[in-house]
């Protein structure tokens, strides 16, 4: 671990996890990992440099497709006693939260229902590939994963992120 902690590292080791899915790649346009890497923001969109105020529309259509991600304000951290280990061994676990954020595919602008039929798939695709990395060395050891939505953003919203599309995942390590 990097001695950051074990919250930290979590979040640390789920944006690695993150980038390294082909199919997180391919929704965000990445080549490899390093430049999905780009995508992953931590707590929260960093404002464009330069700027004080509030994103403009432009501001956020530049940065889609993305994911925020964050520790679980809720059930964040956990520290258990090993059953039967040595004194004051613990197993860290927590949950932490990432939103996938996409623009509305042109042809779907007017279609709600195949706008969110593709963008489910890909998220699904994305958690395959969280499945199949979980644990590996490097990689987050992820024991559960839960999908909510997708949303699509509200019309009130639209001058100020556009029509995009976003899922929530709980992503439960340990």
């Amino acid at each position: 671990m990097s001695g950051d902690g074990p919250i930290v590292d979590a979040e640390v080791l789920l944006a690695d996890t993150l980038a390294a899915s082909s199919h997180f790649q391919t929704l965000v346009g990445a080549a490899n990992a390093a430049e999905a890497s780009e995508r992953i923001f931590h707590d929260e969109l960093p404002r464009p440099e330069g700027e004080t105020d509030a994103d403009t529309l432009a501001d956020f259509l530049d940065r889609l497709p993305f994911a925020v991600l964050w520790t679980n304000p809720e059930e964040g951290f956990a520290a258990t006693a090993a059953a039967g280990g040595a004194h004051h061994e613990f197993i860290d676990s927590g949950e932490l939260v990432v939103e996938v954020w996409k623009r509305v595919a042109d042809a779907d602008l007017d279609d709600d229902a195949a706008a969110a039929r593709a963008f489910k798939r890909e998220v699904g695709l994305v958690l395959t590939d969280l499945m199949e990395l979980a644990g590996a060395a490097g990689y987050l050891a992820i024991t559960r994963l839960r999908a909510a939505g997708p949303w699509r953003t509200h019309p009130d919203d639209a001058w100020t992120q556009g029509q995009a599309l976003f899922a929530r995942l709980n992503i439960s390590w340990g």
